[in-house]
């Protein structure tokens, strides 16, 4: 851990030393540090862990870019987690029995220690693994072709997601349309025996007829006019 976060740049000379009580502030600095490799516009702070809120909002922050970025799952009760009677809890507080058998909230500083740090080595290595296959100028470039692919393919689920969610409902809708196409089949084949076609038929001859019939009348006024000149 300490030799590959020397290798990858990490202004602070780590030792084990380090990690042997609690030192959540070193911890915070290493893991805001870790995200701004993978994601150097991330906007958390390791300065801003002074309330025990702000620690928890910082690792849930952290530990979301690293997942969203590089696909790595930490487990936050690794990185912030307390002891009750040897067992972790992920709350910074334990329940104290007095003497009067009443209950009291004790506050505890966080584990951040030695697990902590086992929990960031699978970033630390994937970081020297690629500062060691590319050179230091294009391993910045790299990751943002990375993350440019990650981000089309996150897109991509959450166009997956939405679609179906729309999936129930078409097949509904499509359900509901194939069975009025029954009753609407009958309909059309009922209209086109009944429809009473004669009509058609006689407006056809009309369009015979009529020029014919118009053509007489006028040679008969053609003939009248005539015979009254004589």
């Amino acid at each position: 851990m300490c030799e590959m976060t020397k290798a990858i740049g990490y202004p602070r000379i780590l030792s084990l030393e380090n990690f042997r009580t609690p030192n959540f502030p070193l911890v915070a600095e290493l893991l805001e540090w870790i995200v701004k490799r993978f994601d150097p516009g991330a906007t958390i702070s390791a300065e801003q862990t002074t309330t025990e809120q702000e620690r928890v909002l910082f690792i849930k922050q952290a530990v979301l870019l690293l997942l969203q970025n590089s696909r790595l799952r930490l487990n936050p009760r690794r990185l912030y987690q307390v002891l009750h009677f040897g067992k972790p809890l992920c709350l910074a507080k334990l329940i104290v029995i007095g003497l009067d058998n009443t209950k009291k909230w004790r506050m505890v500083a966080p584990q951040a220690d030695g697990n902590a740090v086992q929990e960031l080595i699978p970033a630390v290595k994937l970081l020297y693994e690629a500062s060691k296959q590319l050179p230091a100028e294009d391993v910045n470039a790299h990751w943002n072709a990375i993350k440019t692919k990650l981000n089309a393919k996150m897109q991509e689920i959450r166009i997956a997601r939405q679609l179906s969610t729309q999936l129930p409902q078409t097949g509904s809708a499509l359900h509901d349309l194939l069975g009025k196409e029954l009753y609407c089949r009958a309909n059309r084949l009922l209209s086109v025996i009944v429809t009473d076609i004669s009509p058609v038929s006689k407006l056809s001859t009309a369009q015979v007829t009529v020029p014919e019939a118009w053509g007489a009348v006028f040679s008969m006024k053609e003939f009248c006019i005539s015979e009254d000149r004589q």
